[in-house]
């Protein structure tokens, strides 16, 4: 096992407890927190992973060769698009309680349009 995704870290510590033979939740928990043997870093598809702290430098050499994506952030939102995006979750929640469906659409509508965010 190369690394765990990490967005969720729960959902992490359990991925890497499952999938390898031998440590317990508690030996995942402690590796990340108390020994740092395991690390959250930027890894595969630029999103939040788990990987050991070992490898690490490995990882950010290899992502580091890969040429950034189209976007001028590399495929991440700019500062200025996120405070659009933020505003825009404002905005559509102004108009009352939304399901998450509809908070996204809310948003899309409003983040859409001549150099705006495209989502």
């Amino acid at each position: 096992m190369c690394g765990a995704h990490a967005q969720v870290i729960t959902a992490a510590e359990l991925s890497v407890g499952i999938r390898t033979s031998g440590p317990s939740l508690a030996e995942v928990r402690r590796a990340l927190w108390d020994d740092a043997t395991l690390v959250k870093a930027f890894g595969p598809r630029r999103t939040v992973h788990l990987l050991p702290a070992d490898d690490l430098s490995l990882w950010t050499g290899a992502l580091g060769a890969i040429p950034p994506a189209a976007a001028p952030s590399g495929g991440f939102l700019t500062a200025a698009q996120a405070d659009e995006v933020v505003e825009a979750i404002a905005e559509g929640l102004g108009d009352g309680e939304l399901s998450v469906d509809e908070l996204g659409e809310a948003v899309i509508g409003r983040a859409r349009g001549p150099g705006r965010v495209n989502l």
